[in-house]
């Protein structure tokens, strides 16, 4: 027993030397990779993925941008004064509504501090085109997809499946409504309203903030277009007036450096979450802490294109 618990400590000594070592490292290489940052840097911030919360079902999609994160590292970028000018650099076909416009929020507040121009990868769509909106640029790739402006609501239900299988499920509710969307039964009329004003009232507030931010840029004559839910390419975008150039990430640096009055060679940084440590990924193997449980949350998302999304009591993508 001592022979394995004086085995055990040097282990621990071990692991503890090697992560040591390597934040040093890390220190002094980031140090020589930013020799001239003490006269001011461009942020760079990457939005990739599907803008969730860690407890959003959405997680099971694939990558995602948590809203917390991004919140944290803009508030970070704003208060730091040698951050100059910040490109964000979305590739993202959106998300909830909800997680959308608290991203959305989080850029409009940096703008108001710091010189911010948007780089569109491959999407920049529904949620994802929101949150682009309060910078000062906004360029794409040429065939990158942008727009998607609106809401969509899917409701799958499995009654006639179930009656085939001969499963009855029964329902104890304490109004009509309170069950809406159930997979179990079919849709009614009532329901179908509800939702529709549910998806109005958001496409509101999605249609308003593009008003105020694209519309003297977007042609009197397309905004029907614009406001139909069709994507557009890079190039039709810049036609359209939904974004301000077309052009590459590097274009997006010379851009903000030049809107912010910098040099053009201004360093860049990359700005991300910090990484978890040790101890902290240990939790998580063991489901000790770090990621908040999966719920099963009923959303209005902001999505394109549309993946199918189970719920308990609705799929819904927007």
């Amino acid at each position: 027993m001592r022979e394995f618990v004086r085995i055990l400590s040097l282990l621990v000594v071990v692991i503890v030397g090697l992560l040591a070592a390597s934040y040093l490292a890390l220190a002094i290489l980031t140090q020589q990779y930013y020799p001239s940052a003490g006269r001011g840097y461009v942020a760079v911030v990457k939005i990739d993925g599907g803008i969730a919360y860690r407890s959003s079902l959405l997680n099971a999609l694939g990558s995602t941008v948590d809203p917390e994160d991004i919140s944290r590292i803009l508030k970070s970028v704003g208060d730091d004064s040698l951050a100059k000018a910040v490109v964000l650099l979305v590739n993202s076909p959106g998300g909830s509504a909800v997680a959308s416009r608290d991203v959305f929020e989080s850029v409009r507040k940096l703008s108001e501090r710091k010189t911010v121009v948007v780089h569109i990868r491959e999407y920049g769509t529904s949620g994802a085109y929101l949150i682009s909106l309060p910078a000062r640029y906004i360029n794409a790739e040429p065939d990158s997809l942008v727009g998607s402006v609106g809401v969509v609501s899917v409701v799958v239900t499995f009654s006639n499946l179930l009656d085939r299988l001969g499963v009855r499920v029964y329902t104890f509710k304490s109004g009509i409504l309170k069950d809406i969307g159930s997979p179990y039964r079919n849709i009614t009329g009532s329901e179908i309203a509800v939702l529709q004003e549910i998806v109005n009232s958001t496409f509101l507030t999605f249609s308003s903030e593009v008003l105020n931010y694209r519309g003297g840029k977007i042609a009197a004559n397309r905004l029907n277009e614009v406001f139909s839910g069709r994507p557009f390419t890079g190039r039709q975008a810049v036609e359209v007036g939904l974004i301000d150039g077309i052009g590459g990430f590097d274009d997006a640096v010379m851009k903000a450096r030049e809107l912010a009055g910098l040099p053009r060679d201004t360093p860049i940084r990359y700005v991300e979450p910090p990484k978890p440590g040790l101890i902290e990924i240990i939790y998580r193997i063991l489901g000790l802490g770090g990621r908040k449980r999966t719920t099963l949350n009923l959303e209005v998302v902001a999505m394109w294109p549309l993946p199918v999304v189970f719920e308990e009591y609705m799929a819904v993508n927007s």
